[in-house]
């Protein structure tokens, strides 16, 4: 630059140069658009502000971007690395300097909802689905054992949530001599009857179907409670193979699915066979199978969690008296899971283990049956960890639960014909659930909410029908969670056939 310098009376001229240097200004970051975003990174984020031309780097808090383009002097595309759960600065480098931190470039790293209703649904569902498995498959190894215990037990036998199939009955003859049969464990049934002995003429049949109640039971008149008259014990060496359906169905209020605004609805299927043996006529044992499927909704979260899983367990039995009787399990599960809620969903996998012991009575008074019981179950759930579909990593859970029940079913046999015998039951349980869960949700606190926990009960009624050319006819009903917010229905309907009679 020229400067002239007329302050020289002799009019001189002389010129002088200086340096000018021009600051460039260092970027500002008015806002950010989206402001959050899962943990694990990969959302991409519109930043906003000015004197982006010629930026270097960006970073969400100490973590560099995993990548960025300037769009224009005043605006930023980027996408976000993993970060820890929290609030972080997004700042801006060029040459002429770091933008400030402020309100206006926080970002946080969050669960979105989608992610956090699924992991709701998650400790709501797979909780209920273990402690129907629990009870199916405690109560499958105590009805074993009392089978075992019983003799040849009846080919088909109803039960509170399905129907049990009992291989080693002898389907043969429909008239003979009776023998009577309680399983304490049986939740629609009671007695049944048994007709194994050589073909008759046909007055000695009318003559044995009209004597039947008064050969299964010698006394009417005293009111104590006494042994059942019962079938021969088990035979040492027998093998005794057995199936098993049980379905449930379940509806739950908003209170006791620990998630605002839902109420959770679902049902499940369970399908267990085994083999029993008898060792001796005091101690049975014995290996089982099964398969399970089940599926559970939120409708005002649009959430959905379906499984399916396998089982192997094992168990045995003590006769302690003539009307007492011992019995104890062991199970293992392997489940699959698939769950969504709104945009999230994911796919996940577990493992179960069980215990169950308990004891059983079986007496008869004044023609009723009459079955005491007190059992016990406890299991232990591990779930693996998962990435849902928005980014949203879950850690791996453990959990544990089970039931203490004790109470009665009394049956009262009606002969209602020569060819049909009734069995209608009324049983009364009371159960205590407890639960534990490991889980946690970063930002939403503890969400381990059981849908059952604490004091309960249970009532059930039905009815079975015997005709004498073999068939089977049941129907029977279960409300569970009595006492408290969450409602069990098991439900019950069976025809069958014998197979192979007469």
């Amino acid at each position: 630059m020229t400067v002239t310098d007329q302050t020289s009376p002799t009019a001189q001229t002389s010129s002088k140069t200086f340096s000018l240097t021009v600051n460039a200004s260092v970027p500002v970051v008015t806002g950010i658009s989206p402001a959050s975003g899962p943990a694990s990174g990969g959302t991409v984020v519109t930043i906003q502000g000015n004197n982006f031309t010629g930026a270097t780097l960006v970073s969400f808090g100490a973590n560099n971007a995993i990548s960025f383009t300037v769009v224009s002097a005043s605006q930023i595309r980027t996408t976000a690395p993993a970060g820890l759960l929290g609030s972080v600065h997004i700042t801006v480098r060029t040459p002429a300097g770091i933008s400030g931190e402020s309100a206006a470039d926080q970002f946080t790293y969050a669960i979105p909802a989608d992610s956090t209703n699924l992991r709701n649904l998650q400790t709501q569902v797979t909780p209920l689905a273990a402690q129907f498995w629990g009870q199916t498959t405690s109560e499958a190894m105590t009805d074993a054992v009392s089978e075992a215990f019983a003799g040849d037990g009846p080919l088909i036998t109803p039960i509170g949530m399905g129907v049990r199939f009992n291989f080693a009955a002898d389907p043969g003859d429909q008239f003979g001599q009776r023998t009577v049969r309680a399983d304490p464990q049986d939740t629609l049934g009671g007695i049944y009857s048994a007709f194994a002995e050589p073909e008759r003429g046909e007055r000695q049949k009318q003559d044995l179907a009209s004597q039947r109640f008064e050969n299964a039971f010698a006394s009417q008149t005293k009111p104590a409670a006494r042994p059942l008259a019962r079938s021969a014990g088990p035979r040492p060496g027998d093998w005794l193979p057995w199936a098993e359906v049980r379905g449930m169905f379940l509806t739950a209020s908003a209170a006791s699915s620990g998630v605002a605004g839902y109420t959770l609805s679902g049902n499940q299927l369970n399908m267990t066979a085994g083999l029993t043996h008898v060792i001796s006529p005091t101690f049975v044992i014995g290996v089982l199978g099964g398969v399970e499927t089940f599926g559970y909704r939120a409708e005002a979260i649009q959430g959905r969690l379906k499984g399916n899983g396998w089982t192997v367990g094992t168990y045995a039995g003590w006769k302690l008296t003539d009307t007492i009787r011992l019995d104890a399990g062991f199970a293992y599960s392997g489940i699959g899971f698939d769950g969504s809620a709104g945009a999230a969903s994911a796919s996940f996998s577990g493992y179960r283990m069980l215990l169950s012991g308990g004891l059983s009575g079986l007496y008869s008074a004044d023609n009723f049956i009459i079955e005491p019981s007190a059992h016990v179950y406890a299991l232990r759930e591990f779930e693996n960890g998962y990435t849902d579909s928005l980014g949203a990593t879950q850690a791996e859970r453990v959990f544990s639960n089970g039931r203490v029940d004790a109470g009665l079913k009394v049956t009262y046999p009606l002969e209602w014909s020569d060819a049909l015998t009734l069995f209608p039951y009324l049983g009364l349980y009371g159960d205590y659930y407890f639960n534990s869960d490991n889980v946690s949700s970063a930002g939403a606190g503890n969400v381990a909410r059981p849908v059952m926990n604490g004091l309960s009960a249970r009532a059930s009624v039905g009815m079975s029908a015997r005709f004498a050319h073999g068939t089977t006819v049941s129907i029977g009903v279960e409300r569970g969670g009595i006492g408290s917010s969450t409602a069990v229905w098991s439900l019950k309907m069976n025809a069958s056939i014998a197979l192979g009679g007469k």
